[in-house]
């Protein structure tokens, strides 16, 4: 590559309410349209950037040069010299501001981008799928759109029967800010389609008036999703932007620059060493103060100059390099409004060519580390709030994503700011920098045999000090149970396992599959899940007891069914009765038990053919 190689670094992705909406849908509608919103929420995964979202819609699309819902109607690959760009062709299908009209075409350019080898990947990237139609808040620069904040403001419409619905698919991988004074944050929500375009286009013909969405909202409640299968521990992640692929640094021992131009007051004295000592929590990362460089970006193409990379090959360290930018040099990233907007963003590049094994796993090799703040971020943090998003944006420079905010709150890697490091974030991070793995894993699989009978096999390229394995089964894929520990051959040249489940779950089953040392230490190896068909309903408290006031129960159906759902205690009283109609496959049903006392309790459903009962226990909440 030339001196023209580089960044084009740019806002990456948001998560905060995506976890939340699978189990959300799926209480409320059948699976396959449960399904496909997930879809949406997963199909883009993270990196990194920090962002304080707009008070409400009506500002961002004040923040917008245009506002649509159009059709995604085809991608396409844009060569530019060196940069591969992805964009996408979209129609017009309903103008709410700007100047396009009823069946317009225009294109939307992903922050994601090829440079040569390299693949650079942003967190919360916009990943539109040809067919769908989405709500786009954009922006128009270098004459394509773009939105205004990555996926974070885009909005899918989705068709359930008769009704509409936009559904924000989110961006995983933003860490998302809230400063003190501030005015509240709207919270991303699922929307009724043709109500809130028409308080969009309101709001846009009558300057000044008061911003009101509620009647356009979809009274769908928030929920966790199940955790995402791989060979990592439950709950974290090392994919980055649009792609589908672990990656990691070989080396560790990554040296921070930070570009002199706009150093903020207290840098070298306080925020960097202070940012530098939390970081010292991932026992198997060593990143260290590199010092001061001054690098001067060829802003030419939009970006934090192409030359990046040739200047950490010749004037840094090589391919082992991270460097820090302030004030966001090449106005990558749209300016603050007051202090709403993207803070920060930060990640690696990865070639494709360059791999290596880990864990019994390809994983890219992270090279060229970077992290862009904007303009004027500074004055709107805490000391302690600016270093937690530096200590988060550097996070991801090591690879690593977000967690789930519901499944492990108060840790840094959260999408909500702020917070110290805490024991899940290490986790991970020392999953992913572990020098001396008790197992090495070559492969985990789950196959259904005898088309009721799942088989568990597993391969280990080395062992040291592990006692046992375990396997867990769960419906879910959150609550686990454990099925049998099975000794380990502790062989340093590793060894093959099987076993055999002659009575998995109907419809979904997750396993998981986890090792525990001589020493009590547990580690998490991987999920697998398989899908068996049943001609037999069935139907699940998850989890029983029930420790909320939230009752949630899964119905595995073979075909359609509609009919009554009765909560019965236990002198026969029915407490509540309600209709229920079930897709075919896996469907979810919430019930409130706010009133309910602590006890033993049945839940009945039935249609006039026949029925199906089950007891649940009600704790107590402490």
């Amino acid at each position: 590559m030339t001196g023209e190689h580089f960044c084009r670094f740019v806002v990456s992705s948001l998560i905060p309410y995506v976890l939340h909406f699978k189990s959300l849908i799926m209480r409320k509608f059948n699976t396959a349209f449960a399904n496909c919103l997930f879809f949406l929420f997963c199909a883009t995964v993270l990196q990194a950037t920090s962002i304080v979202p707009y008070p409400n819609l009506a500002i961002t699309s004040d923040n917008s040069d245009a506002v649509v819902l159009a059709h995604a109607v085809q991608k396409s690959t844009t060569q530019q010299g060196d940069f591969r760009f992805q964009d996408a062709q979209f129609q017009v299908i309903e103008p709410v501001k700007g100047t396009f009209q009823q069946g317009d075409m225009f294109t939307v350019r992903a922050k994601s981008y090829g440079l040569g080898d390299y693949d650079f990947d942003i967190a919360g990237d916009f990943a539109p799928e040809p067919g769908k139609k989405y709500l786009l808040f954009l922006r128009q620069k270098a004459g394509v759109w773009e939105p205004v904040m990555l996926s974070y403001y885009v909005f899918e419409q989705v068709v359930n029967g008769a009704d509409e619905y936009l559904v924000p698919i989110g961006g995983r991988g933003i860490e998302v800010i809230s400063p003190a004074g501030m005015p509240p944050i709207e919270p991303l929500m699922v929307y009724h389609s043709a109500p809130l375009l028409e308080s969009l286009q309101q709001y846009q013909q009558t300057p000044g008036q008061t911003w009101n969405a509620s009647s356009a909202r979809a009274e769908l409640l928030i929920d966790a999703i199940p955790s995402v299968e791989r060979s990592v521990p439950t709950g974290c992640d090392f994919m980055l932007g649009n792609s589908s692929y672990l990656a990691r640094w070989e080396d560790a021992a990554v040296p921070i620059y930070y570009d002199d131009s706009n150093v903020p007051t207290d840098w070298s004295s306080i925020y960097f060493p202070d940012i530098l000592a939390a970081l010292g929590n991932y026992t198997g990362i060593s990143p260290s103060d590199a010092g001061p460089v001054s690098f001067d970006p060829d802003c030419s193409d939009g970006a934090v100059g192409t030359d990046f990379i040739n200047f950490c090959l010749s004037d840094l360290n090589g391919t082992q390099s991270a460097l820090i930018f302030f004030d966001d040099p090449c106005d990558e990233i749209p300016p603050l409004s007051g202090c709403s907007g993207t803070l920060a963003f930060g990640g690696s590049y990865t070639s494709s060519s360059v791999q290596h094994m880990y864990d019994g796993q390809n994983w890219r090799s992270a090279r060229y580390g970077y992290v862009v703040v904007n303009e004027g971020v500074e004055s709107c943090l805490s000391t302690s709030q600016y270093e937690q998003v530096l200590t988060h944006e550097l996070t991801h420079v090591y690879r690593m994503d977000h967690l789930d905010p519901d499944d492990y709150p108060d840790n840094n890697m959260n999408p909500s700011c702020c917070n110290a490091i805490n024991t899940k974030d290490m986790e991970c991070m020392d999953y992913a920098y572990d020098i001396s793995l008790p197992v090495t894993l070559s492969s985990f699989q789950a196959k259904i045999i005898n088309e009721h009978e799942v088989e568990l096999s597993w391969v280990t390229q080395s062992e040291k000090d592990n006692e046992f394995f375990s396997i867990e089964r769960s419906a879910d894929g959150i609550h686990f149970d454990k099925l049998i520990d099975l000794a380990a051959q502790n062989s340093a040249t590793g060894g093959s396992y099987h076993w055999l489940d002659r009575s998995p779950f109907p419809g979904t089953n997750y396993y998981r599959l986890s090792q525990t040392d001589f020493d009590d230490q547990k580690a998490y190896l991987g999920i697998e899940s398989v899908e068996l068909k049943s001609d037999v309903p069935q139907i699940r408290v998850m989890p029983n007891p029930v420790a909320g006031n939230t009752l949630e129960i899964r119905c595995d159906f073979p075909y359609e069914f509609d009919g009554i759902l009765e909560i019965i205690d236990q002198n026969g009283r029915i407490l509540s009765a309600s209709t229920v109609a079930l897709g075919k496959g896996s469907n979810w049903i919430s019930k409130t038990l706010t009133k309910l006392p602590s006890g033993v309790y049945a839940i009945k459903l039935y249609d006039s053919r026949q029925q199906w009962s089950m007891r649940f226990v009600k704790n107590s909440q402490n």
